[in-house]
């Protein structure tokens, strides 16, 4: 404040003065503030620049900065002299800033416009204007948008300096969003969101709203939700009402709790305490979590879809770069699996020299390479995985560290040592070797090329290494490695990094070149294994785009996925395409969605290693599909689809498994004009987080059914 109002002296020191605010709510929050204050008060103009301030915070006369963490310590009241709404903003908007909006937009309608919200009901309701065009949309969001600028300054004009407790309403969804923006990094306007999922769970536990209206309320946020990155272990109840209590909406020392009687009925009460609104959120999240969707597609113009980066990519030119300091690591991906592995290098960086607890949550490729970092750290580690996860095998890896000189012990993350929101979760501790300088490490690759990838990588140090391939108990046998794209995959990311790979049969010789000493950067393309459910999609007839997937080369073995498609796509009805997917696993649930919709058939091979995925991906999926009725037989390496299109049952059950690729592979079943209810939907944030929200983008309806 001190420096804005520096520069605004050097350029006027004199009165009549008008600043004008252009920009979203902090800009419009903190420039009202100097307003408000320059001289006791100069004219204030905004122009908000995002729907959540055009909605909300460029309205009522309210101005705050925050002090240290504490949200909004220090404001005034001052009230703009104009606001200015520009439609060519709000045209421009990115979608997600459009969600963030549409949560404030929702709250204004259920504060005070009960008529307003049955425009949200249905179809074009919420799920069209948090992702359509803003052409198909425009005139239905100008409308929606005045309608909760209306609620706002009817309830700001009865107290318009919060002395009579009317405006308290307007905080409607803010008690558990506060405390999820600080703590679990989450924007505003979806942190609102949550929260008001969080008030319409009191508000019918407590016998003020009822449950159709509690769904009611649900259905409209639900497009604007994603799940919270291990939500129990990142906010636990200690931290939230910590969090809680610096909250403003204090009095007397009191929490007052913004709830609703219905539509245009809220409520404020003080009989909710922050432990109670914490349990609130956390039932409210898994709820939503484990409740089905409904979900049909509908025939819509064309659509392009970004897609983030590689996982596989990324975590390998993570792990690279945290073995080796010159390199930098490029590319964004909210997947699970990327975030866990940030979260655990981010950990491990701040006790280079201490023991340190992580936990790695459901990824298979991040539980492997973390444990082989593990090994090569200069003090021991204790790592954490979900139930799931450590019963998959790994005993390649462990048997390889153990040659390098690491000791792996189990161990159960107990209440005196384990970190607060980590406590019970089992896991291994690994004592690190003393030097892999020279070693020879012999790595069982029939099941997983990851064992043999986790190891490679260690090169990356600096340090000669010499891995021996094995596919059965005494020797190698070429083609017979699992995934052996993604071990070549990790090899030329090390090779981009000045590291000379050298095979010699079953030998592959790894040395610092060099080039080794010098700055890199790996950047990761986009990931294939997303792009494969739309190419699909389009290959069902939906016209998509893709237009940062690389047309060219790709390390990625998922980018195979176009020539599949195109073999199946021109094959006869009476025909059975064939295909081995050693090296792309993935693709199979994917794969088998796309073959039941096509005249052909199709036989997947070289696949046994897809029974120790996140589900057995043999003989699970092969239940999913007679769960709909599309009959396919599990094999003893793969699957079989027999030739003849096969539409799923409407409105029967597509089962998820808790695999995140069943749950893609149920989207493709739609495409046929059925509706499937797809059960455990969310499971797509382990690779994909952004897949329902961009299945909407795409002309998908996701229904939020109660469970």
């Amino acid at each position: 404040i001190e420096a804005l109002a520096g520069q605004v002296l050097a350029r006027r020191a004199s009165r009549p003065l008008c600043i004008v605010a252009v920009g979203g709510g902090s800009v419009g929050d903190a420039v009202g503030f100097l307003a408000s204050v320059l001289w006791r008060g100069v004219d204030l103009w905004h122009v908000p620049t995002t729907l959540l301030a055009m909605v909300d915070s460029a309205h009522g006369g309210k101005t705050a900065v925050n002090l240290g963490e504490a949200k909004n310590q220090l404001g005034t009241f001052y009230p703009a002299a104009r606001v200015c709404l520009c439609g060519d903003v709000l045209e421009a908007l990115p979608l997600v800033q459009r969600e963030e909006g549409l949560a404030e937009l929702i709250k204004g309608l259920w504060l005070g416009d009960p008529e307003g919200l049955d425009l949200l009901d249905g179809e074009g309701g919420v799920s069209a204007l948090a992702s359509q065009p803003f052409d198909a949309v425009q005139e239905s969001l100008r409308d929606l948008l005045m309608r909760a600028i209306d609620v706002k300054l009817k309830i700001v004009a009865q107290d318009p300096f919060e002395q009579r407790g009317v405006r308290t309403v307007l905080n409607l969804g803010h008690t558990a969003a506060h405390a999820l923006e600080l703590s679990a990094g989450l924007s505003h306007g979806h942190a609102v969101a949550w929260g008001m999922a969080a008030a319409a769970r009191l508000s019918r536990e407590l016998g003020y709203l009822e449950r159709a209206e509690e769904l009611r309320l649900l259905r409209h946020l639900d497009p604007l939700l994603s799940p919270v990155r291990d939500l129990e272990h990142r906010l636990d109840q200690e931290t939230f009402i910590a969090l809680v209590g610096r909250d403003k909406k204090r009095e007397a020392g009191q929490l007052r709790s913004v709830l609703l009687e219905g539509p245009g009925q809220p409520l404020v009460t003080t009989e909710v305490t922050p432990a109670r609104w914490y349990q609130a959120l956390m039932e409210i999240h898994a709820a939503w979590l484990a409740a089905p969707r409904r979900v049909s597609v509908r025939r819509v113009g064309l659509r392009a879809l970004e897609l983030a980066a590689s996982k596989s990519e990324l975590n390998r030119a993570l792990i690279i770069a945290a073995l080796h300091p010159q390199t930098e690591a490029r590319g964004e991906s909210d997947a699970d699996d990327v975030a866990f592995m940030r979260q655990c290098l981010d950990e491990l960086a701040r006790h280079p020299d201490d023991e340190a607890t992580i936990q790695c949550g459901l990824g298979g490729t991040t539980f492997r390479f973390l444990l082989a970092l593990a090994a090569a750290r200069r003090a021991p580690t204790v790592l954490l995985a979900d139930e799931r996860l450590l019963e998959r095998p790994h005993q390649p890896l462990y048997d390889a560290l153990a040659q390098l000189g690491a000791t792996i012990t189990p161990v159960t993350c107990d209440d005196q040592r384990g970190p607060r929101g980590l406590r019970g979760l089992r896991g291994l501790r690994i004592t690190p070797a003393a030097s892999i300088a020279g070693r020879e490490v012999a790595v069982r690759c029939e099941e997983s090329s990851q064992h043999a990838s986790a190891v490679a990588m260690l090169a990356a140090m600096g340090e000669p290494l010499t891995l021996i391939l094995r596919t059965d108990e005494v020797g190698f046998t070429p083609g017979e490695l699992a995934s052996q794209s993604y071990l070549e995959m990790t090899f030329e990311l090390l090779e981009a990094v000045g590291v000379e790979v050298r095979w010699h049969g079953e030998r592959v010789r790894l040395t610092p070149g060099p080039e080794f000493d010098q700055p890199h950067v790996l950047t990761a393309s986009a990931d294939e294994s997303s792009a494969a459910v739309w190419r699909a999609a389009r290959a069902l007839g939906l016209p998509i785009e893709l237009p940062n997937v690389a047309t060219g080369f790709s390390l990625q073995a998922d980018r195979v996925m176009q020539r599949f498609l195109d073999r199946m796509v021109a094959a006869s009805a009476e025909e059975t395409v064939e295909l081995d997917l050693r090296d792309c696993p993935d693709l199979a649930p994917v794969l088998c969605a796309t073959a039941a919709l096509l005249p052909c058939g199709l036989k997947i091979g070289g696949a046994a290693h897809l029974r120790h995925k996140e589900s057995n991906r043999i003989d699970e999926l092969a239940e999913a599909f007679a769960g709909v009725g599309v009959t396919i037989t599990a094999q003893e390496d793969g699957l079989l689809i027999p030739p003849g299109a096969q539409a799923p049952i409407a409105e029967s059950v597509w089962r998820t498994f808790g695999d995140h690729r069943l749950a893609m592979a149920g989207a493709l079943l739609v495409i046929a004009g059925q509706t499937l209810i797809i059960e455990r939907p969310w499971v797509v944030t382990k690779s994909y987080p952004e897949f329902w929200h961009h299945a909407r983008r795409v002309g998908y309806e996701v229904e939020f059914i109660e469970g």
